[in-house]
């Protein structure tokens, strides 16, 4: 009786059904946790352009009021150096400053969720002690934003009334 060798089976190669699935799972639970960090971190950074944005109004009107010995109904666009008009961002449509000084941005609509209206920025050129500071502080006056995460971005430096 003669036998007969059998060749060696080859070796299949590849991942098992189960290894894919423990794959699936971990990209799924990364995605769960990453994306709404992801929509958080747009937010701020859109909310971070909005007050680079009026930072140039902000720092040029505080110079007008300097050099015109605190007189604030003279420093408005287009005006004692002011920039004549604003120009509008993405985020941004409009930008008007009062004879008093107060600064109101209109947000643009597709900011985000709870993210539309108008933001208000009202300078204080008064210390703790009640005397005339040398620089204005802003306080938010007033905001139709109702993200909790965009709130975060505009009160951090500039406190709300």
């Amino acid at each position: 009786m003669r036998m007969t060798r059998m060749a060696p089976v080859a070796s299949q190669n590849g991942f098992t059904l189960i290894e894919m699935m423990i794959v699936v799972a971990i990209i799924g639970i990364l995605a769960v946790i990453s994306i709404p960090a992801y929509a958080e971190y747009q937010v701020k950074a859109r909310m971070s352009n909005v007050l680079a944005s009026i930072e140039p109004i902000k720092t040029q009107f505080v110079t007008c009021v300097s050099e015109h010995a605190g007189e604030k109904d003279k420093c408005q666009l287009g005006t004692q150096g002011m920039p004549t008009e604003f120009n509008p961002t993405k985020e941004i449509v409009s930008l008007s400053v009062s004879p008093a000084g107060v600064i109101t941005a209109t947000l643009a609509d597709a900011l985000g969720d709870g993210i539309a209206g108008d933001v208000t920025l009202t300078p204080n050129f008064l210390d703790k002690n009640g005397k005339t500071a040398a620089n204005a502080t802003w306080k938010l006056a007033a905001a139709s934003v109702t993200n909790g995460t965009a709130l975060g971005v505009l009160t951090r430096n500039n406190p709300p009334e």
